[in-house]
């Protein structure tokens, strides 16, 4: 771990494998095996087995580590005989022995143990990797610094350090190289056992080699016994002092037929120094058939890198032995990447996870060929991650520990990769965001007949395409007669809506500035409140509070005052706020104030003591739920952890909650495409268009939250809840694909199912260059009546303003009574 420290404090990210062309000349093994020129990268062509993929699941943090020391945690796992799996976390180098963190999972990595510590009697040992032997033993490899001229490492070599030299240096062919000289690593390498899941290990015994120079151990060099009795530890270092003065690395095996008396070392890769090629950070792992895989990490030291192709500048190599590491096959650059660790699955397929950043691929034939990389990370925090390590646990599931990288680089998280069902659709509906249609044979048909659309042309890629299931037919029924009117002139747009006393309906709407789209300085909106006496039938403007703002929602408090939330839209402002406005006259005055926060809610539920709960995002996988005890004067903020599934994670917005009859919070969102579907897809296919909205239940108080799952299909955003006075639950939507328009479904069960094939449909609109549509709200005014407000970009782009605000008063028609509804449970 100190050569690990020093060489990189020093060089940056110094890549230690490293790939080359049909130039490289031959390379000779220690035991006199020839190797030929190294060859190119293969093209990615392995497939999962047929009908079943391999799924990462949701990360858990195992060890949140808070040494100053950015490499004291370093994760390496063992699945032992019984199916625990152990894994080493964090190293403390001592006299005469080093402490090492342990933890361990007897479920598959479901669930770990709390840490425990246990002493491994080697003298300022600071990193171990772990293999298992043949009677069940563990066998634990370390590296231990003794001296560097490079970075802290603390000479105890008794040899002198001269000075290390950075310069350029040339290749034959002229192109300028990073070159060294004078630099010096001193270490050696120790063994230990351990009979008893790790918590006791045997006294340390040094690895006797006279071959390599300043070797090292990395995570993924996880050691071996094989069936005939042979030790094996893949390592990396120097083959004599000329390459450590360059720091020149190679990367082999050390093999002991004699339980680890004597050991011989057979290279693998070794450095070429007028390529400006060094090879490091091996893995390896035994497959079933007895042959070994060995892969390694490269890079050209050639300084201007655009002089070599891309494929030629870094990646992870692939060898195999046949004969127990004795001799090794040509190696081959199979993968992009650095840093790997690899493990064979209960199938058969060998699994490779490496960093920058973070992913995995599966390779059927040993290795010539792999998957498309995966990420093990979505979401917030998906950064480039660091080292990992991989374990296979059972037929079904494998198991990675995954280094943080970043403001936590000592946290470690374990991550579940578990083989599921395949869904080919998530492939063939990738561009229209997600599946649409009731069975998989649907889905497919869906997904190649709405592929291929130009989204972007269309604003938020509302082109009409996406989400549609055309799969289907419909019947057009006149569900009763609707009252429908504006309120205020052009210009007025999205709303919030309130009903007081006696009838009287209050309508708060943000207003676009009438030079909104001709003057940079006035794309801004101001805050219009409006008065109904009968319901919504007729309305009159009462009050413009001073504000800059958008995206209201407007609430009846406990003591009879009415709550405006708003999106801050000051000219000039950061959006790091958001308006909360209190008016105790009926909306005609109003009380500001500003909380912090850039997101903002749908609505806000008034309590049963009172009290005034919202939810808003807080990053990719979070809710933050705000509370205030005083109707809305102040304010204070918890998190709620939502348990999303890893390949959902995404940003939303627009979140809309209800307190249950049943004490449970629902939530419904909106729900963006994830990053992962979309990949490099132009920005019009990932808008609104290909959004969805999702519902969540919480039934600890919003502390922790369920899986979201789809109210949906793709373009369906905009949700709202309402919970209506015999219980069920009305959600208010908007169509962003054609028929574009204002919908609402009804729930009988707090949300558990949707009536999404009975649903209203109370407005439509065709695609205009600005939008249509959208942010619906809907009050219960009685006897099966409500009203509905929502925005519609009803003029051109070219006559502004475009936009509206309308209402709408309905009532349900009688296939969606109460009765009908129970009816068809």
């Amino acid at each position: 771990m100190e050569k690990l420290r020093s060489i990189i404090g020093f060089l940056g990210v110094l890549a230690i494998l490293f790939l080359c062309n049909a130039g490289l000349g031959f390379l000779v093994f220690a035991e006199g095996v020839e190797l030929l020129p190294i060859g190119n990268l293969k093209t990615s062509l392995t497939a999962p087995p047929a009908g079943l993929r391999w799924r990462a699941t949701k990360p858990q943090l195992v060890h949140a580590g808070e040494s100053a020391h950015r490499y004291a945690a370093r994760p390496c796992m063992v699945r032992l005989e019984d199916g625990t799996l152990l894994a080493s976390l964090e190293w403390n180098a001592g006299e005469g022995a080093s402490t090492v963190l342990f933890i361990e999972s007897l479920d598959g990595g479901k669930s770990w143990s709390k840490p425990f510590e246990a002493k491994v009697p080697i003298d300022r040992a600071d990193g171990g990797v772990m293999g298992l032997m043949n009677d069940g033993r563990i066998l634990m490899a370390c590296d231990r610094a003794l001296g560097s001229n490079l970075g802290v490492v603390k000479n105890r070599s008794g040899k002198p350090l001269p000075k290390l030299i950075k310069k350029t240096g040339r290749r034959p062919d002229g192109k300028e190289t990073e070159a060294y000289e004078n630099y010096r690593y001193y270490s050696d390498t120790w063994i230990t056992f351990s009979s008893d899941r790790g918590r006791t290990w045997s006294a340390g015994r040094k690895v006797e080699h006279e071959t390599l120079m300043g070797s090292s151990l990395w995570t993924g060099a996880r050691p071996a016994e094989l069936a005939d009795g042979t030790m094996v530890i893949p390592i990396d270092g120097y083959l004599s002092s000329d390459d450590m003065d360059g720091i020149w690395l190679s990367s082999g095996v050390l093999r002991s037929s004699d339980r680890g008396g004597t050991w011989k070392f057979s290279v693998v890769g070794q450095t070429d120094r007028k390529q400006g090629m060094v090879f490091s950070e091996p893995a390896m792992t035994e497959l079933r058939d007895g042959r070994l895989v060995f892969m390694m990490r490269t890079q050209n030291r050639v300084i201007e890198e655009d002089q070599i192709p891309e494929e030629f500048r870094s990646g992870l190599y692939r060898s195999v032995s046949s004969d127990g590491g004795r001799t090794w096959s040509m190696p081959v650059r199979v993968l992009a990447g650095t840093h790997c660790s690899i493990t064979q699955l209960g199938n058969g397929q060998l699994l490779c996870g490496w960093h920058r950043p973070i992913q995995y691929a599966l390779s059927s034939d040993a290795g010539k060929t792999w998957t498309k990389p995966e990420p093990w990370f979505l979401g917030r925090d998906s950064h480039q991650g660091w080292y990992t390590n991989v374990e296979f646990y059972d037929d079904e599931t494998a198991v990675a520990m995954l280094k943080d990288y970043g403001p936590h680089p000592n946290w470690i998280w374990a991550c579940r990769l578990a083989l599921v069902v395949d869904d080919p659709t998530e492939q063939t509906a990738a561009r229209d965001g997600f599946p649409v249609g009731k069975s998989r044979v649907d889905q497919e048909r869906n997904a190649l007949l709405l592929s291929d659309y130009k989204y972007e042309w269309k604003i938020a890629g509302m082109a009409g395409y996406s989400g549609q299931d055309l799969q289907r037919i419909h019947t057009i029924d006149h569900a009763g007669q609707a009252i429908r009117t504006r309120v205020g002139g052009r210009g007025n747009y999205k709303a919030g809506m309130a009903r007081l006393e006696a009838g009287r309906v209050v309508l708060a709407v943000c207003q676009q500035h009438k030079d909104y789209y001709t003057n940079p300085k006035n794309r801004t909106f101001s805050m219009v409140v409006y008065e109904s006496p009968d319901s919504g039938r007729t309305w009159r403007e009462i009050a413009r509070p001073s504000i800059h703002a958008k995206e209201p929602s407007l609430t009846v408090t406990a003591d009879g005052a009415l709550l405006l939330t708003a999106q801050d839209f000051r000219l000039n402002g950061k959006r790091n706020e958001m308006w909360v406005c209190r008016s105790t006259d009926g909306g005609r005055t109003w009380d500001k104030a500003l909380i912090p926060g850039r997101s903002y809610p749908r609505n806000v539920v008034v309590e049963q003591d009172g009290t005034l709960l919202f939810l808003r995002s807080k990053g990719a996988e979070k809710f933050e739920l705000c509370r205030s005890g005083d109707h809305g004067k102040t304010w204070t903020f918890s998190e709620g952890l939502i348990d999303w599934r890893p390949e959902d994670i995404s940003a939303f917005s627009e979140v809309s909650v209800l307190r249950l009859k049943s004490g449970n919070l629902l939530a419904a969102l909106r729900h963006r495409r994830p990053v992962a579907r979309s990949g490099a897809a132009p920005r019009g296919h990932r808008g609104h268009a290909l959004a969805r909205t999702m519902v969540t239940v919480s039934g600890d108080d919003g502390k922790t939250w369920s899986t979201p799952r789809p109210l949906t299909n793709t373009g369906e955003v905009h949700g709202n809840l309402l919970q209506l006075k015999d219980g069920r639950i009305l959600v208010s939507y908007v169509n962003y694909h054609q028929p574009f328009g204002v919908c609402v479904v009804l729930s009988h069960d707090e949300g558990k199912t949707w009536n999404t094939d009975r649903r209203v449909q109370l407005s439509f609109s065709a695609v205009t260059a600005t939008g249509n549509n959208g942010w619906p709200v809907s009050l219960e005014l009685g006897d099966d009546r409500f009203l509905t407000c929502f925005a519609n970009n009803a003029y051109p782009y070219d006559d502004p303003p475009t936009v509206t605000c309308e209402t709408v008063q309905w009532k349900l028609p009688p296939s969606m009574q109460p009765t009908q509804l129970r009816s068809k449970k």
